[in-house]
């Protein structure tokens, strides 16, 4: 039951005298019946108030549904609480002095964590690796000195378990000793936080000087008090610290003297009188008094000239100490704060910058210009990603029933180029279509409610006026134009027939239906499925929009004989239409999901390789702290300590070789993870001259485009490259800063200890990195810098921010 402000709460109880007509208003938080209305308000407001405490973990400030919680999540964390424990946690806990409950809790859980009682459950492995479920009957410790007191560690016990086969539970159980580090508790069976809070229900504070204690209750319902530390363990209890209240001593209690007391007399006979201390001085003072004044009498007068002059020197050489005392002051000062610069100008040096802030910068390897004939170079991107397109989603496309030898480059190329009516291009252009046309149907047995698409009639006026009209005057002329085939054709546009003399007609037709306006339960449908989707974002609306001129070439000119721009524009619709299904919206999401998956698993597997290193440096240096520790308790030398050193290094050694194996393992499985997932990678990434970098798989390479977005302006002034080698980054850094100490200047201000505490520099990297240091060449630097792709600072010239064309 939770605590309402850390005491018990009582339930109101109802009345007796209810009748089957009374009003009541019922809590159903507490379960709770009241008369009143304003005792009912009240309760609800105390019940959702944060004055609640949680009886098992006593944690405060919460409501009574958050108390309610935090106590049944309790009691179900102690419900597999090992019963062979509770005695064991009882007694121990009845050892400590502790004036804090978590100071007491973590004393016990210490002790126990490590080392197993008489009775309990635990897994033990007596043969080989297996580990099976066993008990424990006995502990046995190493032999320690009799009037030594001290805590074995957990690691110096062994421990008789008898061992049960599970697959025959009537066989008799295998007795067996197993040292510390072959017993085991089951995962998660004693924790800390269950010990607490088992702990918690048999505390009680109050006891002498405040030590918490065990509740009588406890004790005399698990007869503490007659159980004995050998019953369940080995050896004697455990003594605990005490809490650090405990430590202080207890001030002493003033005595009050009685009138004629020995303690009065004592001190009184302790106290010396004035006149007795006059009177104990001995003879030698005097005749040392009066040795002193002869002398002052028989000495010479001092020359005041000879006095003054060695006052003078005194004065001189007291001045000379304190400059050259204030001297190397300053010196430290200087030196110090120069440290402190020298340490910020590193820490500034060692910032994450953008890459052309950076000098260090190596050359990056270049790559072959493209030139395919007939394809302009502003066009070798669209041309690529058809290509990559019609490789990727083959199987959909189904690219064998019309390239037999799917489409390669030179075949794309010649298609482009060539103007034939019966084509390859004609036959690509079909089979965008069949495609097209394909998921329409797939579609269209999801969501029509008569199982075939709702066709409407209409004719194609005002096809020409789609150049000044907006998105929603298109959708409606879209909307007619799709019922023009059914109408004067009397076939859906999906069932004409398609070959090389009516593909630029359906094509044409296509286009001007697309983006037609379905019916309510389609387009809810398209919502949810397709991403959002609506009749606006169709590709082929889009390009009727924005390029009119293409629907009146189809109606006079065949596609092939269409200009490469028309061609990659009609290309590069079928294919966003194409992609804006849910079929293939399935198909990449479940790439990515697996790209995602493959990633997580790489993940991983670095994450355990890592944790694999450092578990091995920590069992090698295990090895050799026990060595060390071996020797020490021994006390061995000569021979025998290099037999403990050839078996550790041996041990070390066979560690080594066994992490090798696994590392190569690792190496292995990484390659294939990393071969696995480059197979889902197109884009790979950006350079410093924002040039985009994307791998092909359909032509076979790795192409490098310069995109046309914005990319900012050129610096003031340029940050020229360093020759400086990796291995000698500190001392070129240390030149750079005294390159810039010394053209600060030596002026006082800058040079006096007052002024440089707390005068780090503040000037920008770009401050030394270059910009003060005059190319002896310009052309040169100029040069270099383009090879580097760097900022040259000079918009004519720069790579990176002119208008400079970077061959692809």
């Amino acid at each position: 039951m939770p605590l309402l402000k850390r005491k018990a709460f009582e339930k109101s109880k109802a009345s007796e005298y209810l009748r089957d007509d009374d009003e009541v208003f019922h809590c159903e938080i507490t379960d709770e019946i009241f008369k009143d209305y304003e005792e009912y308000c009240e309760r609800i407001i105390l019940v959702n108030s944060m004055v609640w405490t949680c009886e098992m973990t006593g944690k405060n400030n919460l409501t009574y549904s958050e108390a309610l919680h935090s106590e049944k999540t309790a009691r179900r964390a102690l419900k597999d609480f090992p019963m062979e424990l509770r005695i064991p946690i009882l007694f121990l806990a009845m050892k400590t002095k502790r004036c804090s409950f978590a100071e007491m809790s973590e004393d016990v859980f210490n002790f126990i964590r490590d080392r197993y009682f008489v009775g309990e459950t635990v897994e033990a492995c007596l043969e080989g690796e297996v580990w099976r479920e066993a008990h424990i009957l006995s502990v046995t410790a190493q032999k320690q000195h009799p009037d030594s007191k001290a805590i074995l560690p957990s690691s110096s016990y062994c421990y008789e378990v008898e061992q049960f086969d599970e697959t025959n539970p009537g066989a008799l159980g295998q007795i067996g000793t197993a040292p510390s580090d072959r017993v085991r508790r089951r995962k998660g069976v004693y924790t800390r936080d269950k010990n607490r809070l088992f702990l918690k229900q048999f505390v009680e504070g109050g006891g002498p000087d405040g030590v918490i204690g065990i509740k009588k209750s406890a004790q005399e319902k698990y007869s503490i008090n007659k159980v004995s530390f050998d019953q369940i363990f080995t050896g004697l209890p455990p003594v605990f610290p005490s809490s650090k209240k405990l430590l202080k001593s207890p001030p002493a209690t003033k005595t009050q003297a009685k009138p004629g007391s020995a303690t009065k007399l004592n001190k009184s006979a302790k106290k010396p009188s004035p006149d007795k201390k006059g009177r104990q001085e001995s003879m030698d003072k005097f005749v040392k008094k009066t040795d002193k004044a002869e002398a002052q009498k028989n000495k010479p007068p001092a020359d005041p000239a000879a006095k003054k002059s060695a006052q003078e020197l005194a004065e001189k050489m007291r001045k000379a100490e304190d400059l050259m005392r204030q001297r190397k002051e300053e010196e430290r000062l200087k030196k110090k704060e120069k440290t402190a610069r020298l340490q910020a100008y590193m820490k500034e040096w060692q910032k994450v910058k953008d890459d052309l802030e950076l000098e260090d910068h190596k050359i990056i390897p270049k790559g072959t210009p493209i030139d395919v004939e007939g394809i302009p170079n502003e066009h070798f991107g669209d041309f690529l990603s058809v290509l990559e397109f019609v490789h990727t989603y083959s199987e959909i496309l189904k690219v064998k029933d019309v390239f037999h030898n799917q489409l390669d480059l030179d075949t794309f190329r010649k298609a482009l180029t060539l103007k034939e009516h019966a084509g390859m291009f004609s036959d690509l252009i079909q089979m965008f279509l069949t495609t097209v046309f394909s998921l329409q149907e797939d579609e269209a047995e999801e969501y029509n409610e008569n199982g075939r698409i709702q066709l409407s009639t209409g004719d194609l006026e005002d096809q020409q006026t789609d150049s000044e009209m907006g998105v929603t005057k298109a959708m409606e002329l879209a909307t007619k134009a799709s019922k023009w085939s059914q109408t004067y054709l009397g076939t859906p546009l999906s069932k004409l027939p398609l070959d090389p003399t009516t593909v630029s007609e359906v094509l044409r037709l296509h286009l001007l239906s697309s983006g037609s306006g379905p019916g309510g339960r389609c387009a809810t449908w398209r919502y949810q499925a397709r991403g959002g989707y609506t009749s606006a974002d169709d590709a082929g609306l889009r390009l009727r929009v924005q390029h009119p001129r293409l629907l009146r070439s189809l109606a006079a000119t065949h596609v092939a004989d269409l200009p490469l721009e028309d061609k990659f524009l009609i290309l590069q619709c079928l294919m966003n239409q194409i992609l804006s299904y849910a079929t293939v919206r399935d198909v990449i999401e479940e790439r990515l999901e697996e790209m995602k998956n493959k990633k997580q698993a790489l993940r991983l597997l670095q994450i355990n390789e890592r944790k694999r290193e450092a578990q091995l440096l920590a069992s090698k240096a295990e090895l050799r702290k026990e060595a060390a520790a071996k020797k020490e308790e021994n006390k061995l030398s000569g021979e025998k300590a290099r037999q403990v050193d050839e078996e550790t290094k041996a041990a070390v050694e066979k560690l080594t070789a066994e992490s090798e194996d696994k590392r190569k393992e690792y190496e292995k499985k990484l390659k294939e993870m990393q071969m696995e997932l480059f197979e889902y990678t197109s884009y790979v990434g950006s350079d410093r001259a924002f040039r985009r970098y994307w791998v092909s798989r359909s032509v076979g390479g790795l192409f490098a485009e310069a995109g046309a977005e914005p990319r900012g302006l050129c610096a003031h002034k340029p940050v020229c490259p360093a020759n400086t080698d990796a291995a000698d980054t500190l001392a070129h850094v240390a030149r750079l800063f005294d390159q810039q100490y010394e053209r600060a200047g030596s002026d006082k201000e800058n040079e006096s200890g007052g002024n440089s505490r707390g005068s780090s520099p503040k000037k920008p990297l770009s401050s030394v990195n270059g910009l003060s240091q005059k190319p002896p060449a310009l052309e040169t630097s100029t040069q270099q810098l383009r090879e580097l792709l760097m900022c040259t600072g000079d918009v004519t010239t720069c790579l990176v921010h002119g208008k400079v064309c970077i061959d692809k």
